[in-house]
């Protein structure tokens, strides 16, 4: 009997020990080293997002996810193109490392140089921040140059921030009311968007305090733009279809890290400034 007792309280010292031990421990940030992450936005025709997904995966990505989209060009281009079907697109998402993103880029590279039907866009987003120590090892394969035994584990390749010419704009809106968005974006000198199907929830609470009704269908507009027109079209898009409008719209700009197919819009841009 004494014994037992003399186990159970050993145990329990133990686990009050090891309890003060992680209390006191200082954040994971600042006793590990940390990797960042980007979230790499491919977007293709349809029916190309599963090459991403897979070469991603294989190539070593954590999270790759493809879902259905559909762009909105101007009417007089898919009148030109006379087939709307052009215009359903494959959205991938997929978590990197930030210092192995120019492998991913070189692969999207390669494969936009094939075809004319195989070409998209491509950008990157800094992950700002993730939801648990475990989420973050997971997406960042926090163990992978042990596992792998690499001979370079201690060497982290340092991309430096640059300057990028263009940020993203994603406004969430009430379903079908996207041509909203895209017309008062255009009418500030944005040239595209992708649009995807989603499902909102609001808080109630807050609903109840604001006075607003949140609707669970939602639709998500992205469009990529130029710096200098990025206040002027956000503004825009919330006067049609703001949170106190039919739209009830949520925009948020992201900053871009780096792109792929956006070449001919710096082109253009550039031309029309030496024509100014």
């Amino acid at each position: 009997m004494f014994r037992r007792k003399k186990s159970i309280l050993l145990n329990e010292l133990s686990k009050n020990l090891k309890k003060n031990k992680d209390e006191h421990l200082p954040p994971f940030e600042k006793r590990e080293k940390v990797h960042s992450l980007l979230l790499l936005v491919t977007i293709v025709s349809r029916n190309q997002g599963a090459y991403f997904t897979d070469t991603f995966s294989k190539h070593g990505a954590s999270l790759s996810i493809s879902m259905f989209a559909h762009s909105m060009p101007p009417a007089d281009i898919i009148s030109l193109l006379g087939n709307e079907s052009t215009t359903k697109k494959d959205l991938v998402l997929t978590i990197v490392r930030k210092n192995e993103v120019r492998e991913y880029l070189d692969i999207i590279k390669k494969r936009f140089s094939i075809s004319k039907a195989s070409k998209g866009i491509a950008f990157t987003l800094p992950v700002s921040s993730v939801s648990g120590i475990v989420v973050y090892k997971y997406l960042s394969d926090y163990n992978k140059e042990e596992r792998t035994m690499s001979k370079e584990e201690n060497k982290e390749e340092i991309i430096q921030n640059k300057e990028n010419d263009f940020e993203l704009i994603m406004a969430i809106v009430n379903k079908g009311l996207t041509d909203l968005v895209m017309e008062a974006a255009r009418k500030k000198g944005a040239r595209g968007g992708t649009i995807s199907v989603a499902r909102g929830t609001g808080n109630s609470e807050l609903a109840k305090y604001y006075g607003v009704v949140i609707q669970p269908e939602k639709e998500i507009v992205y469009i990529v733009v130029r710096k200098d027109i990025k206040d002027d079209v956000m503004k825009a898009i919330y006067d049609e279809a703001g949170l106190d409008s039919k739209g009830q719209g949520i925009i948020i700009s992201l900053p871009i890290s780096d792109t792929v197919g956006l070449e001919k819009e710096v082109e253009n841009t550039s031309v029309t400034d030496n024509k100014e």
